[in-house]
């Protein structure tokens, strides 16, 4: 095991999260951050806590906690700010180191979807549910269901009954109920 180095206001656990990633302690303000394996800053300890430890490349957002409200910062070693830090909760969806479901304070129990930095879904939805391919997530509110393609980037708004997959390739049929 590589232990990173450090410097004194830095302190070391024994044991990397995940991969060569570290979370650090700034002992100085009890803040947390993130190194690597050589001790190169790619979070710095400012943050009340790193909440995310899946490592799905250099590139994608990381979520953190700042003053009890969640956000999405860059791997930049500046904890450069992607988004505001006004989400209640932040969850990785395990499709795409892209995708997260966000939900705020104001919007109980309705979640949101983000994709790098962008709402694209507005906080309606109810259930976000990985569907059984990687790329598809499924959304449902109000007893209607609609998804999210992470291979096409396209969101279908959940308007329908029913969702069916149309067999092995990505071809989907969307049902719309008419009762007369």
């Amino acid at each position: 095991v590589i232990v990173p180095q450090t410097d004194a206001t830095w302190q070391v656990p024994t044991q990397p999260l995940h991969r060569s990633l570290w979370l650090c302690y700034n002992e100085e303000n009890n803040k947390k951050g993130l190194k690597d394996a050589c001790g190169k800053v790619i979070i710095p300890a400012i943050f009340d806590d790193i909440n995310d430890i899946d490592y799905y490349g250099s590139n994608t957002p990381m979520i953190v906690t700042k003053d009890g409200k969640m956000g999405l910062v860059a791997r930049d070693g500046k904890g450069t700010a992607l988004t505001k830090f006004e989400f209640k909760e932040i969850h990785r969806l395990s499709c795409n180191g892209n995708y997260f479901r966000v939900c705020k304070e104001e919007f109980p129990n309705r979640y949101a979807i983000i994709f790098n930095t962008e709402l694209i879904t507005p906080f309606k939805i109810e259930v976000v549910n990985e569907g059984q391919k990687d790329d598809i997530i499924m959304l449902y509110t109000k007893g209607k269901v609609g998804l999210v393609s992470t291979l096409y980037d396209t969101y279908v708004k959940p308007e329908y009954d029913e969702i069916i997959d149309f067999g092995e390739g990505y071809y989907f049929i969307f049902i719309k109920y008419l009762f007369l």
